[in-house]
């Protein structure tokens, strides 16, 4: 479910994300979100001093922790400015999972 509403979002912000190649590389894979082994999405911009990669790490802690309640819920974004620049923040139940800035991410 948590991945039917990120995919369906993404795919309404095309602004947010363009195609990635076939074969990703190592750099790419620790940069990439997954959800049930999935490929969702890749980062690529640092937010304040925040790395794609540990932007990656943070969002798979954020969803390790959700309780079943918090995935009943539906899922929101809202446009925020984090470090002086703009972005979406997505939220289920209220608890920020993933943070995404225009053109700083590729749908997988």
């Amino acid at each position: 479910m948590v991945i039917l509403w990120v995919l369906a979002l993404l795919a309404l912000q095309p602004a947010l994300a363009a195609e990635p190649r076939q074969q990703p590389t190592a750099r790419e894979k620790a940069r990439t979100v997954y959800i049930f082994h999935q490929p969702v999405v890749m980062l690529q911009a640092t937010f304040g001093q925040t790395t794609p990669e540990e932007r990656v790490l943070r969002t798979r802690s954020a969803l390790r922790a959700f309780t079943e309640d918090d995935i009943r819920q539906p899922l929101r974004v809202v446009p925020v400015i984090r470090y002086g620049q703009p972005g979406r923040l997505f939220l289920m139940n209220g608890k920020p999972v993933l943070l995404l800035k225009p053109g700083g991410s590729r749908r997988r």
